[in-house]
């Protein structure tokens, strides 16, 4: 049975609220950094904040899967899959930079329908629902594609971390953008994609991450009016790592021209 996607937004909103809270109760000098095998960090707060959300989620839509970061799959015969990265950005919210979030999103043969991306370190959360738009602190936005007139050397362009696009084998572009576009910049994790879903930057390239870092993006800057294309994708253990450009269509075209990247299926 088909769910209600704004009623179904409404409790996600609920839950993520709460778990906004909890997070923002553990005590700074509390969080218990460590490394994974990835060498990537994961704290007490990460642990805490996706067992929460999988424990609300399965008591209001128990017969749906669960895909988290932190903790194994729960694997439910529904073409409905909820997809949780409890802190996106976990080593900005290790060193007291508020510039991390909570993404969540519910998959449903594969395509995202609703999306959260929370940001609690600057009080910003970004909602949608397929057909029902974005939006920010409970305000619908909608970003404003490039005019005639406008030029994209004017736009800024975020990229994440050089280091991914080193790790996916196409530091090219990373270096191409850097030394063509006066105004590239590395506004990363959660924090940029939500930059292009409101079109402060005209788009943000982020390359080999993971689907947990990516899908709640997608509807939400597509809810807004943006594009999200992906233009790769590899590989990782069971996983599969993606390269996505997200942003306004004119900005994300010309990207994907500039640097030969085309679109495939997710």
């Amino acid at each position: 049975m088909q769910i209600d996607y704004k009623a179904s937004l409404t409790t996600l909103i609920g839950i993520v609220e709460q778990a906004r809270a909890r997070l923002l109760a553990i005590p700074r000098d509390d969080i218990q950094a460590v490394k994974k095998s990835d060498n990537s960090f994961v704290t007490r707060a990460d642990k805490e904040t996706e067992a929460f959300i999988r424990e609300q989620l399965l008591h209001h839509f128990p017969n749906h899967s669960i895909l988290g970061e932190e903790f194994p799959s729960v694997e439910k015969d529904s073409p409905y899959l909820w997809v949780i990265d409890p802190i996106d950005g976990t080593h900005s919210f290790k060193h007291g930079i508020p510039l991390y979030g909570t993404m969540v999103c519910l998959l449903e043969n594969g395509k995202p329908v609703i999306s959260i991306v929370d940001l609690p370190g600057i009080d910003r959360s970004y909602a949608a629902a397929k057909g029902e738009g974005t939006t920010c602190n409970g305000t619908p936005i909608r970003l404003r594609d490039l005019g005639p007139e406008e030029s994209i050397a004017d736009e800024v362009i975020s990229m994440g971390e050089r280091l991914q696009f080193v790790k996916g084998d196409r530091v090219d572009v990373f270096d191409a953008l850097m030394q063509n576009h006066d105004h590239t910049r590395t506004y990363c994790d959660c924090f940029g994609h939500m930059l292009a879903a409101e079109g402060a930057v005209g788009a943000m390239v982020d390359f080999n991450i993971r689907v947990w870092d990516c899908m709640a993006s997608v509807l939400l800057v597509e809810e807004a009016g943006g594009q999200a294309i992906c233009v790769g994708k590899r590989p990782d253990g069971d996983q599969l790592r993606y390269d996505w450009v997200y942003g306004k269509p004119a900005v994300v075209a010309w990207i994907c021209e500039q640097q030969q990247l085309v679109e495939m299926s997710y």
